[in-house]
C-alpha cells in the first residue's frame, strides 16, 4: 500500500468527520472496519498483493487446487462456509466460488481465460 495501515485508518476516520450524509459515514465506517478485520486476521500482505493484482490483467491466485472437478465439489460441499468469490484451480482451469449464505447455495463457476474475452471484457460471441 502507498500509505501505512495506521495512516490509512486515520485518514478514513478524518474523512468520516467530514461526511455529508449518514450513508457516507457508514461507507467510511465499513471501509475502516474491513481494513481492521484484514489486519486482525494477519492478512495485510495478502490484501496488498490482491490490490496490486487488481490493476493488472493477471489471473487471480487460486486459494487451493484440485486435480478433478469431483475433488473440488467435495471440498465445496464439506466446507462450512465457502469463501464467496475466491478462485480455485481444477485441473489447471480457474473457477470462482459462489456461495449464498442465506440459501446455502454453492457452485463453482469457470472463469473465462484471457483469450476468451474481447477487448471490452465481455465474452466473445
Amino acid at each position: 500500500m502507498s500509505m501505512d495501515t495506521a495512516s490509512l485508518l486515520d485518514r478514513l476516520y478524518q474523512l468520516r468527520t467530514r461526511a455529508r450524509t449518514p450513508e457516507e459515514q457508514e461507507a467510511l465506517d465499513v471501509a475502516a472496519d474491513g481494513l481492521s478485520f484484514i489486519l486482525s486476521l494477519g492478512k495485510l500482505h495478502a490484501f496488498e498483493d490482491y490490490r496490486e493484482r487488481l490493476g493488472s490483467n493477471a489471473a487471480p491466485v487460486p486459494l487451493c487446487s484440485f486435480d478433478t472437478r469431483e475433488a473440488a465439489e467435495a471440498w465445496l460441499t464439506a466446507h462450512p462456509e465457502p469463501p464467496h468469490g475466491a478462485a480455485v484451480a481444477v485441473g489447471g482451469t480457474l473457477y470462482t466460488v459462489a456461495y449464498v449464505r442465506q440459501s446455502g447455495h454453492r457452485a463453482l463457476l469457470r472463469l473465462p481465460m484471457h483469450g476468451e474475452l474481447d477487448g471490452d471484457g465481455s465474452p466473445e460471441s
